[in-house]
Order: structure tokens, then C-alpha cells, then sequence
């Protein structure tokens, strides 16, 4: 810092020799004139403003940069950041950049109801708080572009700048330009290869596929979208574990495509990538996209199907299917109108053969597939698990090979369930029995179950069955009834209630060990074993009966999950 002092005699002379006024007048640069009396001053002193401190580039990329800044060691609050280069270029000098900002930290401490000393001293970071491992990423930029970054010191009570602004200009990578020579070949209605040759045969790159319907509805038929929810795709499955070299590609290449749905619009895309740090990656390339369209299944059978629907219930029914050949192998699904509104009969079919290849179902073995007339229920045989009482079902019907691939076309029935009816059936337990054993994760803890099979009257009509301790059953019916205590069992249960919903008597003893509400039971601590018909809602009475659990009675419960 230099610092150069004037004896006041000078000035007096000088101010006496330009303007014979004893004012000193200051002519700033904006055009504006600051007077002051001579008598006022004591003396002039001229100070080079200190520098805030020194900037390095940690790590760059198309879209991000990591900066090293070094603070002055006099540096005490300070505004960091970075800027477009074209942005502060808009600025007549560096000083107008600072009022500019000093306006932004006002209308900020306004918006937090601060002060703005109070805003700047909680925002601003002190030179003194930086150490040698503080960087300062800054991301969301754009590809190609040059920036500044900017530092410079802040006085809290005002937001002016008390050292110059210290600048660095850098300019984040740009986008290659490469060509993948995207093309597909080999397509069937679910699978088909995706082919790559890029003109760069040393680039590594992301090959994938969308549906054209997601890329409208879910990316907005954006590419830049699509891209971004890529690369964060690709991220996430590299912090959980996965490997860079499992994910890029490198020259020419074929992919195989999987579990496609027949006759849809699809997108393969690729877009180059480029390893950073650890587990991340960032795209060198723009997206790059090519149409296609699966073909459709071709019928080679033309067997169609006859059914009728009988013992209709509020969650269960019977399917008759009465195939025109006795030899073609066939599938049934059942859909609620509601979830299939504008889409055809094979559309849905075609979905719920994607659907099933996605659990990895073996089309050549599975008990889903039937020969000749059958009468199918709807959950034991069909699968159809969360039936809803008085609600429109259409019921599908497809003859399939044992690849997977749908040899006929889709015939159809509507059914409607019938509303809750009430039901005679009773429940009755035989072999209860309560027992423990030593936890297969802790060998000093100890489980304790209580076995049972529950024996109904029907053996077409669905009952729920749990355990409950006799102390929560007796709170819950103390101002209440047993109606109400079955209803808060429903609600607790939610959408996982048919889990622990049977039809007719197990062919094997139950085994539980946890409470209706999911807790572990207790040792010697008397329960319920409960039952009640369930179709939507409750249809018998509550059917109960006492076992106490083993062990010695102690206070503290567990965690939840369903015991059967």
C-alpha cells in the first residue's frame, strides 16, 4: 500500500491557484462534481486499494468449474462468484459491477427481514475462514462459453467494495462434434440392436432407448431433458456401485434391446461421456436420437376364445374359457376399465406380456398358462390380487408361444363385481401353538411366533387373519365395538391387506410373528389370533381366539413387516 501525505499549505495554494475559492472540488468520472471546504481538510492521502486475492482452476468440465481462491491475508468479508463474461462486460467499469451488487445485497437482506450488516455478515465468507482445502464449485453453465470469476472485499455496513475485484477468466470445455451413425437391426416385437460407429472410434460413449410417448410426457420432447435425467441416471447407478467401464461404450458397437412393447414408437439415443472424479460423469456430446417402431405380434393362430364369468363377488370371480382349439396355450389378465382408457385390447395385452417378461416369467413352464376349457379364479389362477367391489373389469384372452410372443388375437369380456355382501362363514383355529427361537441375525436375541391354521367354512370366500396383543384389542374395543376395531385393522393394512388374505383352509400352519401393525411380538404377553371375512370390507363377524407367547413378559416391541 502506498500512502503519499500533502502538507495543507499546498493544497490551499493549489485550490487558490485553479478556482480562488478555498473549496477542493472532485470531478468524478460519471460526470458528477464533489465540493469540499478547504477548512475541513486536514489532509489528502492517495492508498492503492489491496487486492482481494488469487484464483486457480481445481477441475473443469462443459458445464461446471471448481475454483481455488487464495484470500489476501488483510481479506475480511468477501462477495465470490461467477459471471458470464459478455454479462460483466455490460458494466461500464468494475465499479459499477460492485453498486450493482451492493443493490442485489440489499433487496436480499429486505427479502430475509435482516439488516443488511446482519445479511452481509450471515452470507459473506471472512478471508480468515478459508483454509488450503476450500474450493468453490460452481455448476449449471453452459458448454463452450467463457466466464469470469470475481472476488473482492465488502464493507458489512454498506455493501461497498473495500479492495479491487480480483478476476480470473476461464471458458468451460466444448461439446465435441461426433457423429454415432446411429441405425437399428434384427427388430422384433421385443427385442431388436441398436448399432453405433462413431467418427471418433476413441470416444466413449452412453447408448440407451426410450418410447417416444415418455420422451413427450416425461421429458417434454426436450433432448436437452432427456440428456440431463441420463447422465443423473448414470451418476446414481455409479454411487451405488457401478463401474464407468460397465456403463461407456467405445467404437463400433451393436446393443442388444430387451423387453420392448410390440408395435410402440421408440428413441435410441446416444451421447458421449467422459469419466470425472470418482463416481460421476458429465456428456461431451449433445443427444443424439434415432427413430423406430417395434412391428406388431403376428398372428399365426387364429383360435379365438369364449368366456363367461361366473360366482361373481365383491373382490373374486370365476373365468370359463372355452378355447375354438383345445391345443392352443393361453394366457388371461384382468384390468380395470378405468386404468385402460384409450388403448386396444392388444395394446393392453402386448403391455401386460412386457409386464410379465419383466418378473422373468418362463412362458414354456409357467402355471399362467392354460390348454383347453378352463374354469380360472380370478386370484388363484389368474392372479389378480386387489380387486375392488363394484368396479368394471374387462377380462383379456391371447393364445402364446413358449418364447414369450402372442400367437392369436385378443378376446374380450366385461364383468362388473358385485357390491359387499354379508357372509355366514366362520373361522375357527385348530394347532395353536407359541414357540421361539434364537433370531438368525443376532444369536442373543430371541423371536417368538405362535403357529396356527385358520379353518373357514368357505372355501371361496377371502378372510384376513392376524394377531393382536389383548391389550391393544382391549383399547380398541373398550368405547368401541368389534366392527370398529375390524375397520382400523383394514385401514392399518392399506393396499397390503390381501398379503395376509386367504382362501380356504393353508395347506400348512401359519406362522406368525408380528402384530397387525407390524410389531414383534412380545414374550409372555397374551394375544388374538383374529379373522374376519374380507371382501373391500369386513363381511363376518371378528373371530379371535387366546394364546399367551413364551418366555418371560418384558416391556419394548419391534419393527414392522407382514408375519405369514
Amino acid at each position: 500500500m502506498k500512502k503519499i501525505f500533502f502538507p495543507l499549505i499546498a493544497i490551499i495554494m493549489a485550490v487558490a491557484a485553479y478556482a480562488g475559492q478555498d473549496v477542493l472540488k472532485i470531478h468524478l468520472k460519471d460526470g458528477s462534481t464533489q465540493t469540499i471546504a478547504v477548512s475541513a481538510i486536514d489532509s489528502l492521502t492517495f492508498e492503492q486499494m489491496q487486492s482481494a486475492g488469487t484464483f486457480s482452476v481445481v477441475d473443469l468440465t462443459t458445464k461446471s468449474v471448481e475454483l481455488k481462491f487464495v484470500p489476501a491475508k488483510t481479506l475480511g468479508a468477501f462477495n465470490i462468484g461467477v459471471i458470464k463474461a459478455s454479462d460483466l462486460n455490460a458494466f461500464a467499469n468494475d465499479e459499477a459491477f460492485c453498486a450493482d451488487q451492493a443493490k442485489k445485497f440489499d433487496a436480499d437482506a429486505k427479502s430475509w427481514d435482516m439488516s443488511l450488516s446482519e445479511y452481509l455478515d450471515f452470507s459473506l465468507y471472512k478471508g480468515n475462514e478459508i483454509d488450503d482445502t476450500k474450493t468453490f464449485p460452481y455448476s449449471d453453465l453452459e458448454e463452450g462459453t467463457e466466464y469470469v470469476a470475481y472476488a473482492y472485499g465488502v464493507n458489512t455496513a454498506d455493501g461497498t467494495a473495500n479492495t479491487t475485484v480480483e478476476k480470473f477468466t476461464f471458458t468451460t470445455e466444448s461439446l465435441l462434434e461426433l457423429d454415432f451413425k446411429l441405425s437399428t437391426s434384427d427388430l422384433s416385437a421385443k427385442s431388436g440392436i441398436i448399432n453405433t460407429n462413431p467418427t471418433d472410434a476413441n470416444a466413449t460413449y452412453y447408448i440407451g432407448y426410450v418410447t417416444a410417448d415418455a420422451y413427450t410426457k416425461d421429458f417434454g420432447g426436450d433432448d436437452q431433458t432427456l440428456l440431463n435425467n441420463a447422465v443423473g441416471t448414470i451418476n446414481t447407478n455409479l454411487a451405488m456401485g457401478g463401474t464407468f467401464d460397465a456403463v461407456a461404450k467405445k467404437g463400433a458397437m451393436r446393443s442388444l434391446m430387451s423387453g420392448l412393447t410390440p408395435n410402440t414408437a421408440y428413441y435410441a439415443i446416444a451421447f458421449g461421456i467422459k469419466k470425472h472424479k470418482a463416481n460421476t460423469v458429465y456428456n461431451t456430446t449433445p443427444l443424439q436420437k434415432l427413430a423406430f417402431t417395434t412391428p406388431g405380434f403376428e398372428v399365426t393362430d387364429n383360435c379365438t376364445f369364449g368366456i363367461a364369468t361366473e360366482n361373481i363377488q365383491a373382490t373374486l370371480f370365476d373365468v370359463k374359457v372355452t378355447p375354438s382349439n383345445a391345443d392352443t396355450r393361453y394366457y388371461v389378465a384382468i384390468k380395470a376399465d378405468s386404468e385402460t382408457t384409450g388403448k386396444t385390447a392388444e395394446q393392453i395385452a402386448d403391455e401386460q406380456i412386457v409386464f410379465e417378461d419383466g418378473f422373468s416369467i418362463n412362458w414354456a413352464t409357467s402355471k399362467q398358462i392354460h390348454t383347453g376349457t378352463q374354469t380360472l379364479n380370478s386370484r388363484t389362477d389368474i392372479g389378480a390380487t386387489n380387486l375392488k367391489p363394484e368396479t368394471d373389469y374387462t377380462i383379456y384372452v391371447f393364445g402364446m408361444d413358449t418364447k414369450g410372443y402372442r400367437t392369436t388375437a385378443v378376446s374380450t369380456a366385461k364383468v362388473r363385481t358385485s357390491e359387499v355382501k354379508k357372509s355366514d362363514m366362520t373361522i375357527s383355529f385348530e394347532g395353536v401353538t407359541a414357540g421361539d427361537e434364537a433370531d438368525s441375525q443376532d444369536f442373543f436375541k430371541r423371536n417368538y411366533y405362535v403357529n396356527f391354521t385358520p379353518v373357514p367354512t368357505k372355501n371361496d370366500e377371502y378372510y384376513f387373519v392376524g394377531l393382536v396383543s389383548a391389550t391393544d384389542y382391549e383399547f380398541e374395543t373398550a368405547f368401541g365395538s368389534d366392527e370398529e376395531f375390524m375397520s382400523s385393522v383394514i385401514s392399518a393394512a392399506g393396499e397390503n391387506i390381501m398379503l395376509n388374505c386367504f382362501l380356504g383352509k393353508p395347506s400348512a400352519p401359519l406362522k406368525g410373528q408380528l402384530d397387525y401393525k407390524g410389531n414383534a411380538l412380545k414374550p409372555g404377553t397374551k394375544y388374538y389370533i383374529i379373522a374376519f371375512g374380507y371382501q373391500g370390507k369386513a363381511t363376518t363377524p371378528l373371530f379371535k381366539q387366546e394364546v399367551t407367547t413364551t418366555g418371560e413378559a418384558e416391556t419394548g416391541g419391534g419393527n414392522g413387516g407382514w408375519g405369514f
